[in-house]
């Protein structure tokens, strides 16, 4: 199912879809950088730049500057290529690709790191503050990184939380239709009906026949649970509208609660 709502999200005119692909490698490759160092304070970038500067232009006996310049081109070769093909190929952006800068960076800090405390000759030559500093700046980047992850994986949480919240507003015994169906039917009371196809092949049908409002009428499902998003990439799998009215939403978890309107 996630193919299909790939695919239709795919824009059939030639300078529609190279927009549309500049524009996923920029939000979903580019930004995390800048998502990433928009945390850090001013003076984190004023206090590094030495340390920067001296681990690329210093130790030039022991060419660090020459392996940090070999390390950042591999790994950001890497990961612009990573990105082109992604932006090219797929039209599906996940949440997981937002780490891929972060890891890519890290590795480059560590790996920098790693070399400068293995070149002790190098250490003594030069000043061992730099080396201390780069190391500083790392562990500094990786606390910075692990106190606001640039990935949503805190909403798994809020839908836990969000069984609770639907107790009081949907129906005891009334069945509920779910796209993002895992926690919603592990850890609810609810009898929940999984909407993508992912664990229910009766949907699948309905979703390559572009009919799934009979889907929904044939099981009864008047209840429906999910990200606004699901929604928007119900449309194009319909034969007509579906009418429905927003109850509630639960803004933690950014899911909304829906009931179709029965004719």
């Amino acid at each position: 199912m996630k193919v299909l709502w790939a695919s239709a999200e795919v824009p059939a005119d030639g300078v529609e879809r190279v927009l549309s692909e500049v524009a996923f490698f920029l939000l979903w490759w580019v930004g995390p950088f800048a998502t990433l160092f928009a945390g850090l304070p001013a003076t984190f970038f004023v206090l590094a730049l030495p340390f920067f500067l001296a681990l690329c232009f210093g130790f030039k006996k022991a060419n660090l500057g020459r392996d940090f310049g070999e390390l950042c081109v591999w790994l950001g070769a890497f990961w612009a290529l990573t990105g082109v093909i992604y932006a090219l190929f797929f039209a599906d952006a996940r949440t997981w690709y937002w780490s891929t800068p972060g890891v890519a960076l890290l590795t480059i800090f560590w790996g920098m790191a790693a070399r400068v405390a293995a070149r002790k000759g190098a250490l003594r030559e030069g000043k061992p503050l730099i080396g201390a500093g780069v190391l500083v700046w790392a562990i500094s980047l990786n606390v910075s990184f692990l106190r606001d992850v640039p990935a949503p994986y805190r909403w798994q949480s809020a839908a836990f939380e969000a069984n609770s919240w639907l107790e009081t507003r949907v129906p005891r015994g009334a069945k509920l239709g779910v796209w993002n169906a895992g926690v919603t039917a592990y850890f609810g009371g609810f009898r929940v009906v999984n909407l993508d196809g992912l664990m229910n092949n009766d949907v699948v049908p309905f979703w390559k026949n572009r009919d799934f409002g009979a889907y929904l009428k044939r099981e009864k499902i008047v209840w429906l649970f999910d990200l606004p998003e699901a929604m928007e990439r119900l449309k194009p799998f319909l034969r007509e509208p579906l009418e429905v009215e927003e109850i509630a939403v639960h803004k933690p978890s950014r899911r909304v609660l829906w009931r179709v309107k029965t004719r």
